[in-house]
């Protein structure tokens, strides 16, 4: 037997075992239905099934909800905490690092079609921080397009109302799974990558929260708007940053005093006076990124517009941690800057790569083929704001780049 058999022998044993004991821990609480399953059972493996991402416990959710043996393929810095990583190499899920088509991710993707498995993959890349689904990466339509394999659809529903990425603790409540059929393999064969990834775009698609207003599911919990500031972190009636507060059921501003309560439907209501003016996370996350744009272009190039107290800076370079410190973390329009009692770093924005977003408020991004990790010490801080503004900011920098190359071409060639 070769080494990778042995591997996919024993992955199949440790999957039963750890789908077991799962399956006793959630559903003590939740309760986690399939339906639509005949389309499980009348199309046989190989096949590749989707799902959104709106959670960490996503895999363990969906292993558990069908009663067979799926190998995931996830981004690997989700395998950075050790006790995750070892339930993830238990279970047999794959990592890729920058895309799901490179040599070494496609090797093995190969060979699980070999042994006709079942493929897991969460088209996304990352868990959702309102609720909506975000852009999927395109390296899942080219995967689609290589292997020629039916595509399946798991709709999960509940997921991250019961534990959404910026909350802390569980709620209680239904987690529903509806299995539909998505692509054949003569249709794909018709299809082209791109149609392929359209169609992957308008599936995909979903809104739990906003779902949520016709439904009325109810998820309890000891204290729902728990750290509801790591994903809103603008006032909007005031509109500063980093004033937001979360207590028990409620959300408040610390400095003009507004607040609303996030109820067991995953809804804002109103306290008092005052008005709500958006009802669900993904609303007042779209109105956010929007002034935050518009934010982002006041102010001198030295202007600081956010900053963090209490942070932890670390430099993996060589497998090997390099530096280790404590101080703040702020941004302006030029640089990421951490700064110590002694020493300030400063990462130009235009140079850095965005890695990932990681579990509670670590940011890792390359520079000068080195990467860094920072961390906000305190649970209750938003590190998604800094990943959001340092998108624009890139973006921004590279348009003006592209005018004025433009503009120089452009007084060259006249006479």
């Amino acid at each position: 037997m070769t080494p990778k058999n042995l591997f996919y022998q024993l992955h199949q044993w440790s999957y039963n075992t750890i789908r077991i004991l799962f399956r006793f821990y959630l559903n003590k609480r939740y309760k986690i239905n399939l339906t639509q399953k005949n389309v499980l059972y009348a199309t046989p493996p190989p096949y590749i099934i989707l799902t959104h991402y709106a959670s960490y416990w996503d895999p363990f959710l969906l292993s558990v909800t069908i009663n067979k043996t799926i190998h995931f393929i996830i981004p690997n810095t989700y395998f950075k905490q050790p006790i995750t990583r070892k339930i993830f190499a238990l279970l047999g899920v794959m990592s890729y690092t920058k895309n799901l088509t490179d040599a070494h991710t496609m090797s093995h993707i190969m060979y699980l079609h070999k042994k006709k498995a079942i493929i897991g993959i969460f088209p996304e890349g990352q868990a959702s921080w309102d609720g909506r689904t975000t852009t999927p990466i395109h390296s899942t339509a080219k995967l689609i397009k290589m292997l020629h394999i039916p595509v399946l659809h798991a709709h999960m529903q509940g997921s991250f109302l019961s534990h959404g990425r910026w909350c802390h603790g569980h709620r209680k409540g239904n987690i529903n799974t509806a299995i539909s059929y998505f692509l054949s393999p003569s249709l794909i064969k018709r299809m082209s990558t791109t149609n392929i990834y359209s169609k992957l775009c308008t599936i995909m698609e979903y809104d739990q929260l906003e779902n949520q207003k016709t439904k009325k599911i109810p998820y309890y919990g000891k204290s729902p708007a728990q750290y509801l500031e790591r994903s809103l972190f603008v006032c909007p009636s005031c509109y500063h940053i980093n004033t937001l507060k979360s207590t028990y059921s409620l959300l408040s501003c610390l400095t003009c005093g507004y607040k609303v309560r996030y109820n067991q439907y995953g809804l804002f209501d109103k306290i008092s006076h005052n008005s709500v003016r958006f009802t669900t996370m993904g609303e007042w996350n779209q109105w956010q990124q929007r002034f935050l744009s518009a934010y982002l272009c006041k102010g001198t190039p030295q202007h600081i517009f956010f900053s963090d107290k209490h942070c932890v800076l670390q430099c993996i370079s060589n497998h090997s941690t390099r530096i280790k410190k404590k101080g703040a973390f702020s941004i302006n329009r030029r640089y990421l800057s951490f700064t110590t009692t002694k020493k300030e770093y400063r990462f130009p924005i235009r140079k850095i790569q965005i890695v990932h977003i990681q579990e509670d408020g670590y940011l890792m991004f390359l520079h000068n083929k080195a990467k860094y990790i920072i961390k906000i010490r305190s649970p209750r801080g938003c590190i998604y704001k800094y990943i959001l503004a340092v998108s624009f900011l890139q973006k921004t920098t590279q348009n003006v780049c592209q005018t004025t190359s433009y503009s120089k071409r452009k007084k060259k060639k006249m006479p």
